[in-house]
């Protein structure tokens, strides 16, 4: 077949979530034997065409809009505030072109994040042919019922509002649409009940994730692989360092506590760091420095979709620490695949018990890579995707 990616990220370099969903998925397609061109936001740079390492053929690059800031029309509008603040008529062009003169069997838009939107570059004639992967309605979802004020659940009841009429409207009329857990499935059925969906759930490559020999592994090390210029995680080591790491410390104070990613832009003085932290920055190949660590601690408080250091973690053998939300949409079971703790005291409770239990270690470890092989490898993902958007 002949497809139409749209993605609302650049999928190359494949460094953060949304760049490796997209970048494997659409390598699943290609090396099914499809023909695909893919027109994509681009947030940085692009190097020269033959560095790019691309899965598919690229047809256009468009420089990321960004969105626009708040204003008064854009409550008055039905349509939600993403598709009108974040709206590109460079890319609106790009695809009239590419649908005018290519005759594709399928167009797949990569819903991933908000403001990276693509479905509405799509004229509604060929919604017959359009494939809509990883809608994303759960984290607001959650918005709305953890709202702290009457004030903001009005506000984020009428976002909610918005972003379901939409829903109805696109998942009614395409030919189907992928999500990336069995809850945001049973959100999109609450408002589409006869929808045409599959789950693709996140996953890793599991072949590229080799485990550290026992003698490589460092004493004592946690490791939290996650870029503090993304909000949720920002907030979550906020969180253990305040109240988490002061614990631990207490009991082991030869722990050290890795985390990896850009800062750039973040308010590091917001964060109780001390001298047994490390800040990486950006790490090129960050699984083998998760595979040397002695455990990954997950304390993610909010946010959306399935969790990649989670698996990327359980891939490496390394055993994981993490909150309920931290691990949300995983088919893990708690002291069978990594320890799960919500709150201060309970997390702390169980870095140290990991810290202190090498067998515990190992039996996790093994365990999380076993079920990481056999369920969330990209090979296998990739063929259910690749089936479903053939089907």
């Amino acid at each position: 077949m002949r497809i139409l990616a749209l993605s609302g990220w650049f999928p190359t370099p494949p460094d953060n979530g949304a760049r490796i969903r997209t970048y494997a998925l659409l390598r699943a397609l290609a090396e099914a034997g499809h023909e695909v061109e893919l027109i994509a936001f681009h947030r940085r740079p692009l190097p020269d065409a033959t560095t790019l390492d691309l899965p598919c053929r690229l047809r256009a690059a468009i420089p990321y809009p960004g969105e626009a800031g708040a204003a008064w029309w854009h409550w008055l509008s039905p349509r939600p505030r993403s598709l009108r603040a974040g709206y590109s008529p460079a890319m609106a062009r790009a695809v009239a072109q590419a649908l005018a003169e290519v005759d594709y069997d399928r167009i797949v838009s990569f819903e991933i994040g908000p403001g990276t939107l693509t479905s509405h570059y799509v004229p509604r004639r060929y919604a017959a042919r359009q494939v809509v992967e990883d809608l994303e309605l759960w984290m607001l979802w959650g918005q709305v019922l953890n709202a702290s004020s009457a004030g903001v659940r009005l506000r984020r009841r009428l976002m909610w509002a918005k972003a379901a009429n939409y829903t109805r409207a696109l998942v009614g009329r395409v030919r189907g649409c992928t999500v990336a857990s069995e809850q945001e499935a049973a959100l999109v059925r609450r408002l589409v009940p006869k929808a045409r969906l599959a789950v693709v759930p996140n996953g890793v490559d599991a072949e590229a994730c080799t485990p550290a020999p026992p003698e490589a592994v460092e004493r004592s090390t946690l490791i939290f692989p996650g870029a503090l210029t993304y909000a949720a995680n920002f907030r979550a080591m906020r969180f253990f360092l305040a109240e988490v790491w002061p614990r631990v410390r207490a009991l082991h104070p030869e722990a050290r506590l890795r985390i990896t990613g850009s800062t750039r832009g973040v308010d590091l003085a917001a964060l109780p760091l001390d001298e047994g932290v490390e800040l990486t920055g950006y790490v090129a190949q960050i699984h083998p420095l998760i595979a040397r660590s002695t455990l990954c601690v997950v304390p993610i408080l909010d946010g959306g979709g399935t969790r990649l250091k989670v698996l990327e973690a359980m891939a490496c053998g390394t055993p994981v620490v993490a909150t309920p939300k931290g691990a949300e949409g995983l088919a893990v079971r708690d002291g069978e695949h990594l320890l799960l703790a919500e709150g201060a005291e309970p997390f702390a409770a169980a870095v140290i018990r990991l810290l202190e239990d090498e067998a515990l270690r190992r039996r996790l470890g093994e365990a999380g890579r076993a079920l990481v092989v056999r369920r969330y490898d990209w090979r296998t993902i990739g063929a259910t995707f690749e089936a479903f958007v053939r089907g």
